[in-house]
C-alpha cells in the first residue's frame, strides 16, 4: 500500500472517501470493490461442499433407485368410434325437433362413453377375467423386491383398481368422435389381452344401461295428467263466470285505475274545499273594514295648453343626427338645424313662471262590490263541493269492493294456471318421452351400433424405458439443488472466509492477511504479511504526521486480536528497531505478558516493563492508568498519549476483551489510527459493521482491517485452473 495516509470515513455511511478531506487532514487510498469473480464462487462452493454435496446427492439417489426398479413399460391401443346422430345418440329424448348433428350433446355423449369405460364395474370385472395376480403380482408379493410388505388381502381389489386406472388412459381425440384406450404394462401381450378385455367387458356393461323398459309406465302417466288437466280447465272457467271476469289483468287494471281516479279527485275536491272556506271566511272579515268611498287621486300640474316645445326640440335634435349621418359636418343644412335648436331654447329659458293648478277625486270604493261578488260565488262553490264529496266516497267504496273482488278472484287464478302450467308441461313431456320409450325399446336390441370398433389391441414391439430420463431428471435435479443450497447457505452466513467480503460488507480496505497459524506468527508467510502491515502503518500519515499510536478492536473478544498485537509489536521492535509499547487492557500478569516483578519498571507516562525482547516494552496495570479509567477527564487520556508519542517510536494499543466496551470507543477518538482484526469464521458481520459505526461516531479513524485465521478450501491442483 502506497503511504498516502489514512482514508477519512463518512460519518453518515460509515465508508472511506478519501475525495473528500475532513477537519482532521485525512489522506488516504480508495477503499478496494472487487466484483464477484468465479474464484469467489468457488471458494464459497468448496466451503459448503458438504451441503452442497448431500443436497445434490438426494435426488441423483432417488433418481438412481427410480432407475433401478423401472421396467420397460408396453403400450397397448384400443380404437372405438361414437356415432353421434339422432338415432344412435342415447339420449332419452331422441324423438324431439331438432338438427340431425347434435355438437353439444355429442360432445356430452363421447365423454360419457369414457366415463363408463373407466368405471369401477368395468375395470373390476376386467381384473378379475385376467387375475389380480398376473396384473400386479406385487400387491401379493410386495412392491421393490419384497422390500416393502404386501397388501392385505381385504384391501387387494381396492388397490389393484387404482393401479389399473393409473396405467389405464381413455381420451377422445382431438376434434373427432373416436376414443383412444391405451393400457401400460411390462408384459406386451397382457397388455394387449387386458385391452381386449376391457373393451369386450364396457359393451357389455353398456348394453345392460341401456335395457330400461318404460313405455307402460309413461303411458299410465300420460292418462293421469290428462285427467288432471281438464278438471283445472273446468275449475278456471267457473271462477271466471262467477266473478264476472273476462281478463283477470286487464279487469284488475281497470279496477285499480278507478279507485286512482276516485282517490285523486275525492282529494282535489277535499283541497278545493278547505282553501273556499278559507277564502270565504277572509273575504267575509275584510269586507266589513273596507271603507265605502276611496281616495282617486290628486293632480298638480304647471302645463300651458298647447305647449309642444320640447317635442320640436326633440324633432330637431333627431333631424341634426340624420343629417350628420348622411353629409360631411360643412354642409348648409347644418346651420339651418342648429339655428333652430338655438332659438327653440332660448324661448324655453325666457318662459316666466306659470301658474300651478290642483285637483282632487274620491270615488266609490271598488273592493266592496269586487268582494261582495266574490262572497257570493264562493258560498255557491261550497255547498256544490259538499254534494261532489259525497258523490265521490259513494263510488270510491264501490270501487274498493270491485277490486277486493278481483284481488280474491286473481289469487285463485294464478293458483289454477300455475298448477294448469305445469299439469301442461308434464303432459307434453310425457307424451313425447312416452313415444320415444316406445321407439327406444324397440331399437334396444341394437342400441350398441353407435359405439363401433375400430382397433382392437395393439402394442408396439418396443416398449418405454424410464431409466436414462430418471437419471437425467436426478442428475439436473441434484445440480440445481446443490446450487440452491449453497446459495441459500451462503444468504444465512454471518461470518467472513475471504478478505474480500469483509470489506464488501465493513466497507473498509484489507491492510493484511493471515493464515491460519493459531496464536502464533512464526511462518515465513506470516512474518511476510506481518512486515507488509507494518509497512503500511508506518508509512501512513496524516498531513505530513507519521500514525505512531495504533489500537486494535475486535469484535469477537481476545483471540483473534492478543496474539496479534504482540507480533505486531515484536515486529516493530526487532524487525524496525524502533522503540515500542505495547498497551494491553487484559489482565497482563496473569497473562504472562508483563512477569510480577519485573525488573526494569519505569514511571514515566505510565507503568512499563520489559519484555525480554530488544526495544520493545510492556504497560503494566494499563486498566489503571488514565487510558483506562473511565472517570479520568479525556484531556488527561490525550496528554498521556501525547507523552508516550514523545518518548516511544510506536505504540500499540490492544483494547478490552469485549470490543463494545466503551474504552475501546473512548480510545478510537484519542490514538493516530485505530485496526479491525476480523478473523474468519469467527466475527459476525453484523458486530463487525456495529464496531465500525461505534469508532467513528467517536470521531476515530478506522484505517482498515486485518483478516487472519484464513483457510485455503479449495484444493492445490484446481488453483492451476484459475
Amino acid at each position: 500500500m502506497a503511504s498516502s495516509g489514512l482514508p477519512q470515513p463518512a460519518a453518515a455511511a460509515g465508508v472511506a472517501r478519501p475525495e473528500e478531506p475532513s477537519s482532521g487532514g485525512w489522506r488516504g487510498s480508495i477503499v478496494r470493490r472487487e466484483a464477484f469473480t468465479l474464484r469467489d464462487l468457488l471458494i464459497v462452493a468448496f466451503y459448503h461442499r458438504r451441503l452442497i454435496i448431500f443436497v445434490a446427492l438426494l435426488p441423483i439417489v432417488a433418481a438412481a433407485f427410480a432407475a433401478y426398479f423401472s421396467k420397460t413399460q408396453y403400450t397397448a391401443d384400443g380404437l372405438m368410434m361414437v356415432l353421434v346422430n339422432r338415432e344412435v345418440s342415447g339420449n332419452q329424448g331422441v324423438t324431439d325437433s331438432g338438427p340431425a348433428v347434435l355438437s353439444i350433446e355429442g360432445l356430452k355423449s363421447v365423454h360419457s362413453e369414457v366415463e363408463i369405460i373407466t368405471s369401477a364395474g368395468v375395470v373390476r370385472q376386467t381384473i378379475e377375467k385376467i387375475g389380480l395376480e398376473q396384473l400386479y403380482p406385487e400387491i401379493i408379493e410386495g412392491r421393490f423386491e419384497g422390500l416393502l410388505p404386501p397388501v392385505e388381502p381385504e384391501r387387494r381389489m381396492e388397490k389393484a383398481i387404482e393401479l389399473f386406472r393409473r396405467d389405464l388412459s381413455a381420451n377422445v381425440e382431438s376434434d373427432s368422435n373416436v376414443v383412444r384406450i391405451s393400457y401400460r404394462h411390462p408384459d406386451r401381450a397382457l397388455a394387449i389381452t387386458t385391452v381386449d378385455t376391457l373393451i369386450d367387458f364396457y359393451r357389455e356393461h353398456r348394453r345392460g344401461i341401456f335395457d330400461n323398459p318404460r313405455a307402460p309406465f309413461l303411458a299410465s302417466e300420460v292418462a293421469r295428467f290428462k285427467q288432471q288437466l281438464e278438471a283445472t280447465d273446468a275449475e278456471i272457467q267457473k271462477l271466471k263466470t262467477d266473478a264476472n271476469v273476462i281478463e283477470i289483468e286487464q279487469d284488475r287494471i281497470l279496477a285499480a285505475n278507478q279507485v286512482d281516479n276516485v282517490i285523486q279527485r275525492h282529494r282535489q275536491v277535499s283541497e278545493r274545499q278547505a282553501a273556499i272556506v278559507a277564502q270565504l271566511e277572509e273575504a267575509e272579515r275584510q269586507v266589513s273594514a273596507l271603507p265605502k268611498q276611496v281616495f282617486d287621486f290628486s293632480q298638480r300640474s304647471d302645463a300651458v295648453p298647447n305647449d309642444d316645445d320640447r317635442n320640436v326640440l326633440t324633432r330637431l335634435q333627431l333631424e341634426r343626427d340624420r343629417l350628420a349621418q348622411l353629409y360631411a359636418p360643412t354642409y348648409p343644412g347644418f346651420a339651418e338645424i342648429d339655428q333652430k335648436i338655438d332659438t327653440l331654447r332660448k324661448a324655453m329659458r325666457n318662459r316666466g313662471e306659470q301658474k300651478v293648478f290642483h285637483t282632487d277625486r274620491q270615488v266609490r270604493n271598488p273592493a266592496v262590490s269586487f268582494v261582495s261578488n266574490m262572497i257570493l260565488s264562493l258560498r255557491v262553490e261550497r255547498d256544490a263541493l259538499e254534494n261532489q264529496l259525497k258523490e265521490l266516497v259513494r263510488q270510491r267504496e264501490s270501487a274498493e269492493k270491485r277490486l277486493a273482488e278481483l284481488r280474491v278472484a286473481d289469487g285463485k287464478l294464478v293458483e289454477l294456471h300455475r298448477r294448469r302450467d305445469v299439469l301442461e308441461d308434464s303432459y307434453r313431456q310425457y307424451v313425447k318421452r312416452a313415444e320415444a320409450a316406445k321407439i327406444e325399446e324397440d331399437a334396444a336390441l341394437v342400441r350398441s351400433s353407435n359405439v363401433r370398433l375400430v382397433q382392437r389391441g395393439d402394442a408396439p414391439i418396443t416398449g418405454k424405458n424410464m431409466r436414462i430420463p430418471f437419471l437425467v431428471a436426478g442428475l439436473s435435479g441434484g445440480l440445481l439443488l446443490g446450487a440452491a443450497a449453497g446459495a441459500f447457505a451462503t444468504w444465512l452466513r454471518r461470518t467472513f472466509i475471504m478478505p474480500a467480503e469483509a470489506e464488501r460488507t465493513i466497507q473498509i480496505p484489507s491492510l493484511a492477511e493471515f493464515g491460519e497459524t493459531g496464536e502464533r506468527f512464526d511462518t515465513p508467510q506470516a512474518r511476510q504479511a506481518m512486515a507488509h502491515l507494518a509497512s503500511v502503518l508506518l508509512d501512513t500519515s496524516i498531513e505530513s504526521r507519521a500514525l505512531r499510536v495504533f489500537q486494535l478492536v475486535a469484535a469477537g473478544g481476545e483471540a483473534p486480536k492478543r496474539p496479534l498485537a504482540r507480533a505486531l509489536a515484536e515486529e516493530f521492535a526487532v524487525g524496525r528497531g524502533l522503540r515500542t509499547l505495547l498497551i494491553d487492557f487484559g489482565d497482563a500478569r496473569e497473562r504472562g505478558l508483563v512477569p510480577a516483578g519485573a525488573p526494569g519498571m519505569r514511571e514515566d507516562a505510565m507503568a512499563v516493563a520489559t519484555s525480554g525482547v530488544p526495544q520493545l516494552w510492556l504497560a503494566a496495570e494499563s486498566a489503571h492508568s488514565p487510558l483506562g479509567n473511565l472517570r479520568a477527564p479525556l484531556i488527561e487520556a490525550r496528554r498521556r498519549i501525547e507523552q508516550l508519542r514523545a518518548e516511544y517510536d510506536v505504540v500499540v494499543v490492544s483494547g478490552p476483551a469485549q470490543g463494545f466496551s466503551p474504552i475501546t470507543q473512548r480510545l478510537a477518538s484519542i490514538v493516530d489510527a485505530n485496526v479491525m482484526v476480523v478473523r474468519s469464521e469467527v466475527t459476525r458481520s453484523p458486530a463487525a459493521t456495529r464496531l465500525r459505526d461505534m469508532i467513528l461516531e467517536a470521531g476515530g479513524g478506522l484505517l482498515g482491517f486485518v483478516f487472519t485465521g484464513r483457510k485455503y478450501y479449495i484444493p492445490r491442483w484446481v488453483y492451476r485452473w484459475l
